[in-house]
């Protein structure tokens, strides 16, 4: 990529014919001399190469080399060398990779030019990568790009160059548009002072992309009560948003999930099983237990008798032998399809049996089923099983029962996990217990080669251990455990923490106290614990009744507003000095936006939600309401100065008083007055607008405001419904005659003529719609003082459909034979904009124009009698509905649109915001926020973990549908893979490692974007062992006899000595790796 600042060096510019030579090399290798690429071409192998080249400018000894353009001209010197070299690369302005140092030596006759026809002495390169050494995973990659490059010789000298290049969408794609899924309610909704929570947890991908399954007690999960997605007890979690299995259970809760091929070989396939105190699902009759194939719900025979199942578990009695595995079923009953049972039972596929012959099963409840060592093991509250002696502990290998301990446990067993802690796989069991098989062990206990032991001072306080789970939160594999405790290897804790060969570790959950279970799950964007419980508050947060834990904090699922405080009345984008954010504002209650107690204002990052008050557990909190918020920037100490401000009903923020308009200080972190506030405030704030007056001349930009009698000095000089703030004082704008107005605009009316802009008020008085002229140049008439008849005027806009812009305004107007709600300036008189026959016409309460790629149009919301909000667009002739559907009808407006791009520089384009948007639109939860998006790629194909030799070839696989060309990139633990001696196709969407070593041991991703947007595949584990190898350096030698040795003595101090090694490696046999599923180490692909 050949660039004009390349040829200037510390001395003169190195003239032409260099540019020449450099052209011919490029040709001859079939590169492209450009400095625009399209995504198609970026994202091919070396796509965009930066190259810098020394070239020969002054004299000195030491010369190599002579230049064909400067025959008799003085050569390079040694003595200038090496030279360093530091690159940096950024895409919008912001920075796109880490920057790296190379330094170039000294020149010498051996070098090897690649471009043909230049010499390659003086001219060899500096460096030559592909965007691929540039680029992080996820990184942007359309827009502006800039190489910047600092060099220094020997002596100090050098130059600074900066090379620049953009990327563009491939010509001619056009996104597809469709209403995100990701602001539904957070968790499971406050659901009138109950307790939901989700007590089981299954990860299944059913053809649709894999999904989180949860079950428990929960009722309307997303806060789609009476809508069209409406769940009960059991919903599907994709990351994004909830979704309903046939309306789920209808009578009971949901204790318990797996997976089970109940034909084997056959044509059914695998399909999810839900059991729990149900006797029906989706209308029909399934008693205690269901099936659900993806698309069905299905009953098991006549199913479980009273009175509940907990636990179910797959499991293969004869091994390698012919019989296919069964699905058992544990809890508490006393039959299965009408056969006699002791609270467990298999089933077939067709048919319900005893486990165990006439003494069958156990004498009391079964809570947990784990298959370890060849057999299924069982825990729960009982004495016997086939009727010997069992404490709480089971054994069931296929043909009979055995006691797993002589003694058992004193008190119920409720969990049941296999952990490895380094010193090899173990049984790990929890419950409420003070020992068990006579050693002492609270709540928590170790199982391994025939013995219990306890972890450390196990866990203490109230019910004990509810679930556990081994998993790798980045922190090393731990085991997560989890129930009703308050202390943690004597540390106080709440409810959770992790155990590890090391000891005890909490993990932070104030207000939790009680969890119920664990879940592993990558939603494509990071692995991490799920958990559930009947808590509302998480520390922060509150996520009723399920959270997320991604190993340094906890989230919600759903980042919409919380149910029971729906109240979102504003946005606007502000740069807080950290890039572009959408800020939103409202109810001064305690509000949570995606389950954050952020108060009544919150910032939105492109992912999650955050407080302007970071540690706190209130956020901003007001006496009333915030109606408006904008990015400010006014004049400043000589400077400007860009600030939030908001706008409403209040007189108190945060225990400051403050009247009606507020300002966010970012050094004291925290709202203050502006001035004294709008004395005798009767109304709200409505809308916040900087106006320049005399546009060029001297006096300075000021803020406006604009609502209902916001000022008021009577009797000296009335009640105003616009005020300025000059920077000392609020004054009175205008009329003094009443009225609402809603919204501020700065206006052109006679475009490319000599006037300049005019602040236009738009609102209402008791006459009706109103249009007043607030500042700036003058207009006769001020537009005929708005349409002649109507109610209210709610919005106003600026839209260029082709003819220059013109002014929009939106409301309720009730001129007579004209029904649309919008209408435009002509320059003389209000047009009606002829929407089509059939849409609905009531009042128009927002705008925003947007382009969706095919051209800037005319979005508007509109309510319909009671049935909720209709949204349309208009590109200047025609209309149309957007997104096919009409919102839910609570609440029954938008009080806002807005444009905003939230990734940046990222390659999605801008999304249309509606504020304040229902419960839900095409069944698409929307809690308080709508977003009308361009949909990214959507992933058809997730890489498979995989467990190989070392040395073993390795493929790994990914692929997506798009709106356009795609851009693959492959990572390993977060950071971008380029191709190698050992590597190829880490640009494609296919992975090759040649020969698989523990260096390359791993979490893959490919991250898959288009110019709508991106991707990511669930991470794929890859996993290398080697037989034999004790020290693990990649050999079986003899320097792995001692290792081994002390494998076997002490398994704890190999552990510790060799922390990366698996003990295992010692085994003949190769075996199945517990946990391979569970490691996550890597950072959060970025949203979509």
């Amino acid at each position: 990529m050949p660039h004009p600042q390349l040829g200037i060096g510390p001395g003169a510019p190195h003239a032409p014919p260099y540019d020449a030579e450099v052209a011919v090399g490029l040709a001859a290798n079939n590169w492209l001399d450009d400095d625009t690429f399209t995504l198609a071409e970026f994202a091919k192998g070396n796509a965009v190469m930066l190259t810098l080249m020394t070239v020969p400018v002054g004299g000195g000894s030491g010369a190599v080399g002579r230049t064909p353009d400067s025959l008799n001209g003085l050569m390079i010197p040694n003595t200038i060398f090496p030279i360093g070299f530091s690159i940096e690369s950024l895409v919008g302005g912001q920075p796109f990779s880490p920057a790296f140092v190379i330094s170039v030596p000294a020149l010498d006759t051996n070098l090897d030019p690649p471009f043909p026809n230049i010499d390659g002495h003086s001219h060899s390169p500096v460096f030559a990568f592909d965007s691929a050494e540039f680029a992080n995973a996820g990184a942007a990659v359309i827009g502006p790009h800039e190489y910047r490059v600092q060099a220094r010789d020997q002596l100090g000298h050098g130059w600074d160059i900066v090379a620049t290049f953009s990327v563009a969408a491939e010509p001619g794609v056009t996104c597809t548009y469709g209403w995100s899924r990701r602001f539904g309610v957070p968790g499971f909704g406050n659901q009138g002072g109950g307790s939901p929570q989700a007590l089981a947890f299954q990860t299944w991908d059913d053809g649709n992309g894999p999904a989180l399954y949860i079950g428990g007690t929960f009722v309307d999960t997303g806060g789609n009560l009476g809508g069209p997605n409406t769940i009960h007890s059991i919903a599907r979690w994709d990351g994004e948003a909830f979704s309903a299995l046939t309306n789920g259970t209808t009578n009971g809760q949901v204790n318990a999930l797996t997976l089970f091929d109940d034909d084997g070989p056959g044509p059914r396939g695998t399909a999810l099983y839900a059991a729990g105190t149900f006797t029906q699902i989706a209308g029909f009759s399934a008693t205690r237990i269901a099936r659900w194939d993806g698309a069905a719900w299905e009953a098991l025979s006549t199913g479980i008798g009273a009175s509940s199942v907990s636990a179910l578990e797959v499991f293969d009695e004869d091994g390698a032998g012919p019989n296919p595995p069964r699905l058992f079923v544990g809890g508490s009953f006393g039959s299965a399809g009408g056969t006699p049972v002791n609270n467990i039972a298999r089933w077939d596929g067709t048919t319900w049996t005893a486990v165990g012959g006439p003494t069958n099963g156990v004498n009391g409840s079964v809570l947990a089923l784990k298959t370890y060592e060849g057999a299924l093991v069982v825990a729960g509250n009982f004495s016997q099983a086939g009727g010997a002696p069992a404490q709480r502990l089971a054994r069931w290998n296929g043909t009979s029962w055995s006691a797993l301990a002589s003694s058992g446990a004193g008190g119920s067993i409720r969990a049941l996990e296999m952990y490895d802690d380094g010193t090899g796989p173990g049984l790990y069991v929890g419950g409420e217990f003070t020992g068990i098989n006579g050693v002492s062990a609270n709540n928590v206990a170790r199982y391994k080669n025939g013995t219990f032991s306890a972890l450390g001072s196990g866990v203490t306080g109230s019910n004990g251990v509810n679930a556990l789970r081994a998993y790798d939160d980045g922190n090393g594999p731990a085991l997560h455990v989890a129930g009703n405790f308050t202390t943690a290897g004597g540390q106080a804790a709440n409810g959770i923490a992790r155990w590890k060969l090391s000891g005890w570790t909490v993990i932070p959950g104030a207000g939790a106290n009680s969890f119920a279970s664990l879940r592993v799950f990558d939603d494509g964007k990071q692995r991490e614990v799920y958990a559930g419980g009947p808590w509302s508050f998480i520390d922060d947060l509150r996520p009723y009744g399920v959270a997320r834990w991604n190993g340094s904090r906890w989230a919600s699922l759903g980042q919409g507003v919380s149910s029971e405080n729906r109240v979102t009345l504003a946005a606007c984008v502000h740069d807080d000095g950290g890039g572009a954010k959408l800020y939103v504002g409202g109810s001064g209650a305690t509000i949570q936006y995606g389950g954050e107690r952020t108060g009544a204002v919150a910032k939105w990052n492109g992912a999650e939600w955050a407080t302007l008050f970071p540690g706190t557990t209130t956020g901003t909190v007001l006496n009333g309401l915030i109606e408006t918020l904008e990015s400010v920037t006014l004049p400043s100490g000589g400077g400007v100065t860009t600030e939030l401000y908001a706008g409403g009903a209040f007189s108190m923020i945060n225990g400051n008083p403050i009247n009606g308009v507020a300002r966010f200080d970012d050094g004291l972190n925290q709202w203050v007055a502006v001035g004294t506030g709008l004395v005798g405030l009767a109304g709200p704030v409505r809308d916040l607008k900087v106006f320049d007056d005399d546009g060029a001349g001297p006096i300075p930009p000021a803020l406006y405001a604009c609502g209902q009698n916001i000022l008021n000095c009577l009797p000296a000089c009335g009640t105003y419904a616009v005020a300025r703030w000059d920077g000392a004082t609020w004054v009175g704008v205008g009329s003094t005659s009443g009225g609402t107005m809603r919204r501020l605009i700065a206006f052109d009316a006679d475009g490319a003529g000599p006037n300049g802009e005019t602040l236009i008020a738009v609102g209402a008085n008791a006459g009706g719609p109103m249009v007043r002229c607030v500042a700036g140049a003058a207009i006769p008439g001020c537009l005929n003082g708005g349409p002649a008849t109507g109610f209210d005027a709610d919005d106003a806009v600026l839209y260029d459909s082709g003819s220059g812009p013109q002014l929009y305004i939106c409301g309720w107007f009730r001129e007579p034979g004209l029904d649309t709600q919008i209408r435009r300036w002509n320059g003389a008189s209000w047009d009606v904009i002829p929407f089509a026959p059939g849409f609905p016409l009531n009042r128009v309460m927002a705008m925003a124009v947007l382009d969706d790629g095919t051209g800037p149009k005319l979005y508007s919301a509109s309510q319909v009698t009671n049935d909720g909000v209709f949204v349309r667009s208009w590109d200047g002739t025609t209309d149309a509905p957007v997104g096919g559907g009409v919102f839910s009808p609570f609440p029954f407006q938008i009080d806002e649109m807005i444009v905003h791009d939230d990734d940046g520089a990222g390659p999605k384009p801008a999304s249309l915001w509606l504020i304040d948007a229902g419960r839900y639109v095409q069944g698409i939860s929307t809690s308080g926020i709508a977003e009308w998006a361009a949909l990214p790629p959507t992933i058809t194909l997730h890489p498979d973990s995989q467990r190989v030799e070392h040395g073993s070839f390795v493929t790994l696989a990914a692929d997506a549908t798009a709106s356009g060309p795609r851009l693959f990139r492959w990572t390993k633990d977060g950071a971008p893979l380029s191709d190698g001696p050992n590597l190829f196709g880490s640009a494609t969407n296919t992975l090759l490692i040649f020969s698989a070593a523990y260096a390359d041991e791993g979490e893959y991703r490919c991250v898959v974007s288009d110019a709508c947007g991106q991707s990511c595949t669930v991470a794929a584990e890859l996993d290398v062992f080697l037989i034999g190898d004790m020290n693990c350096d990649g050999n079986v030698d003899i320097i792995d006899i001692n290792p081994f040795i002390l494998a076997l003595s002490d398994p704890a101090a190999y552990a510790a000595q060799y922390p990366t090694c698996e003990i295992n490696n010692g085994d003949i046999r190769t075996y199945p790796k517990t946990g391979l599923s569970n490691r996550s180490v890597q950072p959060r692909c970025r949203k979509p």
